[in-house]
């Protein structure tokens, strides 16, 4: 159990610090203390970060009514969705597939936040700064700004987003006088080189204190008992290490499935199980639509989808729900074992919707990502 003072330290993080947490795209609070939730509203504010609010339920919780279930051990977490037909058992576990009903067993409900940062957000808040500062601020390319000062150029850059590695490069810094600004400050202790005379600024310091980078360009030099040797002063190659599973997308990612009689597995893991009946069925006929394409020597554009009338005989709305669920299922799964941020799109793919007006209404097997395999069997390598 933590000591007293363990949990004072905890409760007395600076808002610095709470920024911090926020500032990893893509991090995930599980019942996040109130300062946490304080610092997220903060951040939409100044609009560097996109928040969403879950809320959620257990399958299996002891201090709920309808404990235990059939599985007594299930991990399942169920997200509440207005969209969702409690008395027409569309909340579902995607673990073992029970049907829930959060709102008759008044199920205890827990709050998830995930955090997104917003490139744009950032390069509005950092130009502001610069403006605050009273300089005029001129962006040379994506993360980068110079401004003047007097007869001297300063440079601005986000190494967060920075395209262009020439601008990361040691020999540039030493040369140009330049504030590397960090995001994510997780790893960044580890990301740049040792090196004492670069200038460095999180951006929560400069939410949190206006004044931070006018004071850092008023100090903003050229070094001159550096030496010229061209390394980066930051490497990019470190991804941020996050307290969740959930991480920053690498990209490209594959998916090789293996359609069984009773289950689907993708990549070594189970993602639609024995007892998911209708959805093995739909993902079935998605599966031989995919491999009548890839028989064709399609492009990935011109693979085919298939509309629910397609995929069921039911009513329209029911089996939509089921195919948002099974696109759910399929990427919780998947990112709870990989660690990676799986999108809902990345297997079972909508069409239709925004961007992609070019094919018709209907569901596919993204050609870009899936590939299949035959089953594998223990005598198998």
């Amino acid at each position: 159990m933590a000591s007293k003072s363990f949990r004072r330290k905890r409760d007395s993080r600076t808002t610095v610090e709470l920024y911090q947490e926020f500032l990893q795209d893509g991090a995930i609070f599980r019942q996040p203390p109130p300062e946490l939730g304080a610092a997220a509203r903060s951040l939409e504010t100044h609009g560097v970060v996109t928040v969403q609010r879950l809320e959620y339920v257990h399958c299996s919780n002891e201090r709920d009514r309808d404990f235990p279930p059939r599985v007594r051990g299930c991990r399942g977490q169920i997200y509440l969705d207005e969209g969702l037909d409690e008395n027409g058992n569309e909340y579902r576990c995607p673990e073992c597939d029970r049907p829930v009903f959060p709102h008759r067993h008044q199920k205890q409900r827990k709050l998830e936040i995930r955090a997104n940062v917003r490139p744009d957000g950032v390069a509005e808040c950092i130009e502001n700064a610069l403006t605050a500062a009273g300089y005029r601020p001129r962006r040379a390319s994506v993360g980068v700004w110079h401004v003047e000062k007097g007869s001297e150029r300063l440079w601005v850059c986000v190494v967060d987003f920075c395209e262009e590695q020439r601008y990361l490069a040691r020999d540039w810094a030493r040369a140009q006088p330049t504030c590397y600004i960090v995001v994510d400050p997780i790893t960044a202790e580890e990301r740049f080189h040792n090196e004492a005379w670069l200038c460095r600024l999180t951006l929560a310091a400069i939410l949190v204190d206006p004044q931070a980078l006018r004071n850092a360009l008023k100090r903003l030099g050229t070094p001159s008992h550096v030496g010229n040797v061209s390394v980066p002063v930051v490497t990019k190659s470190v991804a941020p290490i996050r307290l969740e599973r959930e991480t920053r997308r690498v990209e490209p990612r594959e998916y090789l499935v293996e359609f069984r009689p009773d289950s689907v597995v993708i990549n070594g893991v189970e993602v639609i199980g024995s007892r998911a009946t209708e959805q093995h069925e739909i993902f079935g006929k998605l599966l031989k639509r995919f491999t009548e394409d890839l028989a064709e020597a399609l492009t990935p554009t011109e693979y085919r989808t298939l509309r629910i009338a397609d995929l069921t005989n039911t009513d329209v709305e029911v089996p939509r729900r089921t195919i948002n669920r099974l696109q759910a299922s399929i990427a919780d799964a998947l990112r709870r074992q990989s660690g990676y941020t799986v999108d809902s799109q990345d297997v079972v793919e909508s069409c239709g919707q925004p961007g992609k007006r070019d094919l018709p209404h209907g569901y596919r097997l993204n050609p870009r990502c899936v590939c299949v395999r035959p089953i594998r069997t223990g005598q198998d390598d």
